[in-house]
């Protein structure tokens, strides 16, 4: 019998490719794949979720962090900005079910807290998931420009109209 890695359908021997997916047929049926192990996988693990911006930074550094989050089994996507700012270097976020957000802010806190500036990333965890002490600091400072306004009653950035909240 051979299978097919794409769809999982099976098929008698001597059959070469899939007539649905069109690609070359495998000896072994398709495990299943750990969704921890593919960005797209993990994505689509939050499906009909509330998300929320986690983190933003640059796309490497967010791809670290996306990779981290993983190996925690905690699901996440990197996507770009709701607006993007054209002046600023290119910047992406980190979104994290609601319900994860705490983990995922721990998680960092203990492991690569230190890290982070390197690496071009900000925490920007709505302020409810915080401990109280980062609460009473304020608003974290928007992502791509820095301003550290608290968001307008759009939930805007009052420098550069970046979706805050």
């Amino acid at each position: 019998m051979r299978w097919c890695p794409s769809c999982g359908a099976d098929y008698v021997d001597g059959t070469i490719e899939c007539h649905r997916c069109h690609v070359a047929l495998v000896d072994s049926p398709p495990g299943e794949a750990d969704p921890f192990a593919d960005p797209r996988a993990m994505a689509r693990l939050l499906r009909g979720r509330q998300v929320v911006p986690c983190f933003a930074g640059s796309p490497a550094g967010i791809e670290d962090l996306r990779d981290a989050l993983a190996g925690a089994r905690i699901p996440c996507a990197a996507a770009a900005p709701p607006v993007a700012c054209t002046s600023c270097r290119p910047t992406v976020h980190l979104l994290v079910a609601v319900e994860d957000v705490e983990r995922a802010v721990r998680f960092f806190a203990e492991e690569y807290e230190a890290t982070l500036p390197t690496e071009q990333v900000l925490c920007i965890a709505p302020e409810a998931s915080l401990g109280e002490e980062e609460a009473e600091d304020g608003p974290a400072p928007c992502p791509a420009c820095g301003c550290t306004d608290p968001p307008g009653e759009d939930g805007c950035c009052p420098e550069c109209g970046l979706f805050l909240a």
